[in-house]
């Protein structure tokens, strides 16, 4: 009956709505928390967003530094055999949009900014 009666339908494209607007929400904060030179991917489709990060920050270190905050992503190298991506992590956008999850991209924004100012202190 649900699938008959149109309701998976319309489920599905509340769903997508609601997906939409998290990843509009969560882009926004990214460009606001993060340190120039940024880039973040503008999908089409999909539930997640990639992040460039500047300064060539690896992104295993990044992986872990979040993790000791409590924050979990995917460093970018885990999608490639080959030497590419260490720059990069891969964000969820189907967690629930809240207070806390905000505060999770603001600190990740200040580890981006942290490693960017250290990298080009060293140099």
């Amino acid at each position: 009956r649900f699938l008959a009666g149109g309701q998976y339908d319309r489920q599905v494209r509340q769903l997508r709505a609601a997906i939409h607007k998290q990843m509009q929400g969560m882009q926004l904060l990214l460009g606001r928390s993060f340190p120039e030179g940024t880039r973040v991917t503008r999908p089409e489709g999909g539930l997640s967003l990639w992040l460039e990060l500047p300064g060539k920050i690896d992104g295993i270190d990044f992986f872990h530094r979040a993790l000791a905050e409590g924050i979990g992503l995917i460093p970018g190298q885990v999608f490639s055999t080959q030497d590419r991506f260490n720059n990069y992590i891969r964000l969820s956008c189907t967690g629930i949009w809240n207070e806390r999850v905000q505060q999770g991209i603001r600190t990740l924004g200040q580890l981006a900014t942290e490693m960017v100012t250290a990298r080009t202190a060293e140099h």
